[in-house]
């Protein structure tokens, strides 16, 4: 089962159970910055996929619009 996580600093939330980031580890709190570095990464790809779509959309509008001139 995957973990729910929620990042507010300086707590983070777990599970529903609350951690303060200052009593973790450094080990512990670099985990918690690769948790916020891959979700920024998640928003990135997100954004360009929505990019790409759109872009698939036009080109279909395009094709149909030349081959009805045909």
């Amino acid at each position: 089962m995957i973990p729910k996580i929620g990042i507010k600093m300086p707590k983070i939330t777990i599970d529903d159970l609350d951690f303060n980031t200052e009593d973790l580890s450094e080990d512990g709190k670099l985990r918690i910055a690769q948790i916020e570095w891959i979700d920024s990464q998640i928003s990135q790809k997100s954004q360009e996929i929505l990019v790409f779509k759109a872009a698939i959309v036009r080109l279909e509008q395009e094709i149909k619009e030349y081959i009805l001139k045909e």
